[in-house]
């Protein structure tokens, strides 16, 4: 909320529930898109604050990680998800991205999710982890 030119305004963020699914892919689609991914390595899901990006990624690895040790990176965590894993990002405590990469590394995750790749030393990080056979 905030006095824009002495006009009030307003920003509001809808934060899926944890049960609603992505809705901007027909089936036909999200099925290709699971058949396509790989075994290990590197996936990326990219688009504007709001796209459903998180929504995406998280109806995905729902659909993929039954019995598998799947961790994730989030500033902030914004779907709960019991069957998960979830670190949160505290900067103002010094835990960044790429201090719970190491953290989550740790755990030999199966699937590791990162929420967002902000800068260059992330960045180094998750290709680090994606190239020791991580997914």
């Amino acid at each position: 909320m905030g006095d824009f030119l002495n006009r009030e305004t307003v920003v509001l963020r809808v934060i899926y529930p944890e049960h609603h699914t992505q809705n901007w892919l027909a089936e036909k689609q999200f099925d290709d898109m699971k058949l396509k991914l790989p075994d290990s390595g590197l996936f990326l899901i990219s688009g504007p604050t709001g796209s459903g990006k998180t929504t995406t990624l998280y109806h995905l690895l729902k659909s993929i990680a039954e019995n598998k040790l799947v961790l994730t990176i989030e500033d902030p965590v914004e779907i709960n998800a019991p069957a998960f894993v979830q670190l949160q990002v505290n900067e103002t405590a010094g835990i960044d991205y790429t201090e719970l990469i190491k953290v989550a590394l740790r755990h030999r995750p199966e699937i590791l999710l990162i929420g967002e790749i902000r800068d260059v030393k992330t960045d180094q990080a998750v290709i680090q982890a994606a190239l020791s056979g991580h997914f």
